[in-house]
């Protein structure tokens, strides 16, 4: 082989090399981080193809998808200062890819661990505030709440006003307006904004079982 053969050969693998790592591609159902030396310079969260500086940056994928995270099971106390147990499980969604590399690494074992942190405080100083009678009935559904909570105003109350009629449909009593509340909407509230600063988004908290300790259950069957 003449020697300007191996010499354009050379030049073709190079461009090829070069050009291999000049582009990359955003999916769908992704963010793309771009770092240059270690730093964040760019993240995109839109599809399509895109160039970057080859060999200097480099290139890390942040999933969109909503993720669920099951919650270890844990103990509880009533305002009745009685213990359940509580297993629920949580949806969430990456919000800001940078936020969440830069505190997160982007790794979804540690986004988990904070997550379990926050999700358990929220989940502890809301059923503090509920009797074992409420919390059993109430699950994911709506609860009755006293006139006078003012913890969880910025929900949305639903009023309902209970009466009773004759056989002729008249109203004949009429009881005072009950409001309610669902308790995942109680939890998302008491969890706020925590979330925000590791660039994500927790969007259910639902509670999957509700149970006396096993210590419990024997005397409670017996009662």
């Amino acid at each position: 082989m003449k020697k300007s053969s191996v010499i354009v050969l050379i030049i073709v693998i190079l461009i090829l090399v070069v050009g291999s790592n000049s582009f990359y591609i955003t999916k769908e159902n992704e963010y793309t981080v771009v770092k240059q030396f270690g730093k964040i310079v760019a993240t995109n969260d839109t599809a399509g193809l895109r160039v970057k500086i080859p060999f200097a940056q480099t290139i890390s994928s942040v999933p969109k998808a909503t993720q669920i995270y099951d919650l270890p099971s844990s103990e509880v106390i009533t305002s009745d200062k009685k213990t359940m147990i509580v297993d629920a499980y949580v949806l969430w969604h990456v919000t800001d890819a940078k936020a969440y590399t830069q505190t997160l690494n982007a790794s979804t074992q540690t986004a988990q661990g904070r997550i379990d942190v926050i999700v358990y405080n929220a989940i502890k100083t809301t059923i503090s505030s509920m009797s074992q009678d409420e919390l059993i009935a109430s699950r994911d559904t709506a609860v009755a709440i006293e006139n006078n909570e003012t913890e969880f105003e910025d929900l949305e109350i639903n009023d309902i006003e209970s009466s009773t009629t004759d056989e002729e449909g008249n109203i004949i009593d009429e009881a005072e307006d009950v409001q309610i509340i669902v308790i995942s909407d109680r939890l998302l509230s008491c969890i706020g904004d925590q979330c925000a600063q590791y660039g994500i988004e927790i969007t259910e908290v639902k509670i999957k079982t509700l149970d006396l300790p096993n210590e419990n259950k024997e005397a409670v069957y017996q009662r």
